[in-house]
């Protein structure tokens, strides 16, 4: 399980900075814990602060890659969305994004 010290050692400074600055780091934290309780990460994940371009609205985008097939990935994306969406406030969800890859 990731914690919040492994967190700030996989996330580059510049996550951390916006993280910071938007009061998203404990959630960062939980969307990370999600994924792997959820899925079977093949590596650790990797986090760049992005910016929408129909928006214009910065977020954190968190790539997991997983391994599985498609259809043991597709129910675990539904748990976990189901468990993200009651873990993280609605103005809290848009401001992180996790993308599933597999593996």
């Amino acid at each position: 399980m990731q914690t919040a010290v492994a967190i700030r050692d996989t996330f580059s400074e510049s996550v951390l900075e916006f993280a910071a600055a938007h009061q998203l780091l404990p959630f960062l934290e939980v969307a990370v814990r999600l994924a792997e309780a959820h899925f079977r990460p093949t590596r650790k994940p990797v986090a760049e602060v992005e910016t929408d371009p129909e928006t214009d609205e910065r977020r954190v985008v968190i790539d997991v890659t997983v391994e599985g097939d498609v259809s043991e990935v597709l129910k675990s994306n539904d748990s976990y969305t189901r468990q993200w969406v009651a873990s993280a406030p609605a103005d809290v969800r848009p401001k992180i994004l996790v993308l599933f890859n597999m593996a």
